[in-house]
């Protein structure tokens, strides 16, 4: 992203030069003003994402689990690949080991491992770890566990809601399937999630481009030529007008302005300009010049 401020400029006369992006803005009352110039190019799309589990901070304190697998239940509302997992500490002691298992067990309960973190010093706060190997899983009901080293290790929970079973494990790897006889704990549920990412919509990734109305300069908004690909969005502004074009499959979004040319009352040299003004004289064909091979102006 460029950024041009009108206390950041250095002279070349008879234009003015925004750390390599020329940018003019006509003032229809008739003459040129210093302004802001911005322009995005290629910001990428993030991939969408969706979490299970408990996102608030509860309220209620919890500690004395150091060599408990616990576990709390979760619903999967649609296909998604598991990412991270995320736990709330208030008071950080010892290690600590997250994971997912499915709901093969008995009763629906906690079954077969499916992804889990290594092994980490947690700290205050929420503590975000990724999986080792993220893993893309179906609809339906999942358990989030974890696995404290120290009774020291303190959090958050409440015992309003929420399915909840554990049992004695000795701290190390988590194993790959979780007790058949576990003891419950229901009802209980930590701040403790999941974060997922969903599929995409399937096909190759579209950046879009520019079109060729970008870096034009024309006296009214561009109703043609906004992208060469992508989607193009609604014009905003009343000189400089800007628009988006968006990728699609995950491809990036790119960002056009297109300048105001002259008009009428527009002053034509510095000597016309009302006192106490500065005049950056336009020069149209110098826009040419200022793009990139994809035909955005260049930031």
């Amino acid at each position: 992203m460029a950024i041009a401020r009108s206390d950041q400029l250095i002279q070349r006369s008879p234009i003015f030069w925004f750390r390599g992006t020329c940018g003019m803005r006509l003032i229809r009352s008739g003459f040129f003003a210093l302004t802001y110039v911005v322009i995005l190019l290629g910001s990428a799309q993030a991939q969408s994402v969706i979490t299970i589990g408990e996102t608030p901070v509860l309220s209620a304190d919890d500690s004395e689990n150091g060599n408990l697998l616990l576990a709390q239940s979760a619903t999967l509302a649609q296909a998604a690949t598991i990412q991270s997992l995320s736990f709330y500490i208030t008071v950080a002691s010892g290690s600590l080991i997250l994971g997912i298992y499915d709901a093969t067990g008995p009763n629906g309960g906690p079954g077969v491992l499916i992804a889990s973190t290594n092994s980490f010093t947690p700290v205050t706060g929420w503590n975000a770890a990724n999986v080792v190997t993220p893993v893309s899983l179906a609809a339906g009901n999942y358990w989030l566990a974890y696995l404290p080293s120290d009774n020291g290790l303190g959090f958050r929970k409440t015992n309003a809601s929420g399915n909840c079973a554990y049992y004695g494990y000795t701290f190390s790897s988590l194993p790959s399937n979780f007790s058949a006889s576990p003891t419950s704990c229901t009802p209980t549920t930590w701040s403790f999630y999941a974060t997922l990412t969903l599929p995409s919509s399937g096909g190759t990734a579209v950046n879009g481009a520019c079109g060729p109305a970008n870096g034009a300069t024309v006296s009214s908004a561009p109703t043609s030529g906004l992208c060469t690909t992508g989607s193009a969005s609604a014009v905003s502004g009343s000189g400089p007008w800007n628009w988006n074009c968006a990728g699609s499959n995950g491809g990036a979004t790119a960002s056009m302005i297109m300048l105001p040319g002259p008009v009428s009352n527009a002053v034509t040299s510095p000597s016309s300009a009302p006192a106490g003004i500065t005049v950056m004289l336009a020069m149209p064909p110098m826009l040419s010049a200022m793009r990139d091979s994809s035909g955005c102006l260049k930031s």
